[in-house]
């Protein structure tokens, strides 16, 4: 314990160092407190918004995949047509035998091109053009000329026998919103063999649009910005902010202005689905919850993404608050502690100052402290101290006094002698009990000069009643 010897603190006046180190007692205890506080609030905050994320993505998903399960159940009605399956034989045929310009085919394209604008296209909102191909990817028909480049969709379709649905087409000069493609095989009456394609066009704004109105009620109210993006089976992806989802369950009709709110991200730029789960960095390099479900429809995922700065948003609030309140409680703590140790101080100060007094010789300085703890006792031992040592200088005082009075009463005695000695005419020498010349007189310099060439010669005989006699 020799690092424990010296008070690091000890250059510190204690009226300083006491107030101090109670407020960094008290910050240190917050800090790790508050630190504990937080991050059981950080995990916990993460999995509820981890699981609130993953169930409005179950919601969304499952709204998503019955619409466009209904979608692609109309495709398919509209393929199994007879009218329509009839007439794309007999154009086809028509076209095999190079009578398509003739005015039987003509005939036979114009009801066909009428049937799909009349009968059906009307049908499906979300279908803004329906057309017709042949198994050589040519078009038959279409109610509108759209130019959309499907030669990817119809190479694959073509070896297909099955309904596929295309990527996410952005938006073009023709079609200004991102739609996508359902490839539904056309069969002949007999449904023997295969006589073209049916490709329904849908307007992915539309849709979204159409399931904001027919389901306001479930998309639940954030006051954090999230979003809602489908990704189809190459990668690219649909945002779509939660904003736009609210701003439709408020408003039943739409808006024009809000077109470009939804964006198209290219399959290029979009990291794998798999990346987007938890927490991680998005596209705009910011950090990001997220959870996805997969759509049974078409192969798409559906992800429902937050901002995580914008989720942490309440506890860096906290954070804030308690930051906040340490340091006021620090600063309440000061106020508060400068009267206690005042009454701590200014009895040490007394104490010092009684202390330089005795330093200075005023043994009757005493410290006037009336407290009950220790200090009062402190002072009250302090007192009794100087009062022993003050009666002990009294005493050694008048000790010395004695001394002083003795030593001049013995050197006038000693001068008397002296003088005595002196004026004698005989001549007289005093010894010490050890042989020492202690006084002499004038009439004796030959003996005492006798005596100090032959100090064997000094010899003191005690006097005693039988020599005398």
């Amino acid at each position: 314990m020799k690092y424990l010897a010296k008070d690091p603190l000890s250059r510190i006046a204690i009226k300083y160092k006491l107030p101090l180190s109670f407020v960094a007692l008290y910050l240190i205890v917050f800090g790790i407190g508050g630190y504990f506080i937080v991050n059981s609030v950080y995990t916990s905050l993460n999995r509820e918004i981890l699981s609130r994320l993953k169930s409005e993505a179950l919601a969304q998903g499952s709204i998503l995949d019955k619409k466009m399960e209904t979608l692609s159940r109309r495709a398919e009605d509209f393929s199994s047509d007879g009218f329509i399956r009839a007439r794309t034989e007999e154009i086809v045929t028509y076209r095999t035998s190079g009578g398509a310009g003739q005015p039987a085919g003509m005939k036979a394209l114009g009801e066909l091109k009428r049937h799909l604008r009349v009968n059906k296209l009307p049908l499906i909102s979300e279908f803004f053009d329906l057309q017709i191909y042949d198994l050589d990817k040519n078009r038959i028909v279409g109610v509108h000329k759209y130019e959309t480049d499907l030669t990817d969709l119809l190479r694959t379709g073509a070896q297909a026998d099955s309904q596929l649905f295309s990527a996410i087409l952005p938006p073009t000069e023709s079609a200004g919103f991102p739609k996508t493609a359902i490839l539904t095989p056309l069969w002949n009456i007999e449904r023997s063999r295969k006589v073209g394609y049916l490709i329904c066009l849908l307007n992915l704004e539309t849709l979204i649009n159409n399931i904001i109105d027919e389901y306001r009620e479930t998309i639940i109210e954030a006051s954090e910005e999230k979003y809602l993006t489908l990704i189809d089976a190459s990668g690219t992806s649909l945002e779509v902010p939660w904003s736009y989802l609210m701003e439709g369950r408020r408003e039943s009709h739409h808006h024009a202005h809000r077109r470009n709110e939804i964006g198209i991200i290219p399959a290029a730029q979009v990291a794998p689905i798999s990346r987007h789960e938890d927490k991680h960095i998005c596209n705009n390099q910011e950090l990001m919850f997220g959870r996805s479900i997969r759509l049974r429809s078409n192969g798409w995922n559906t992800l429902v993404e937050l901002n995580v700065a914008d989720a942490m948003k309440p506890v860096k609030d906290l954070e804030s608050s308690l930051l906040g309140v340490a340091l006021v409680t620090a600063l309440s703590t000061l106020i508060l502690l400068f009267f206690p140790v005042q009454f701590v101080i200014r009895p040490l100060s007394e104490l010092q100052r009684m202390a330089l007094k005795i330093k200075e010789g005023d043994f009757s300085a005493r410290v006037n402290i009336k407290s009950e703890d220790e200090i009062g006792s402190l002072s009250n031992t302090f007192n009794l101290m100087a009062e022993a040592v003050e009666e002990r200088t009294q005493h050694l005082q008048r000790t010395a006094e004695d001394l002083r009075k003795r030593e001049n009463e013995r050197r006038i005695q000693h001068n008397r002698l002296k003088t005595v000695v002196s004026s004698m005419t005989d001549g007289l020498i005093l010894l010490s009990s050890r042989n020492e010349i202690v006084l002499s007189n004038d009439a004796a310099g030959p003996l005492v000069e006798f005596f100090r060439h032959s100090p064997t010669a000094l010899s003191i005989r005690k006097c005693e009643r039988g020599l005398v006699e």
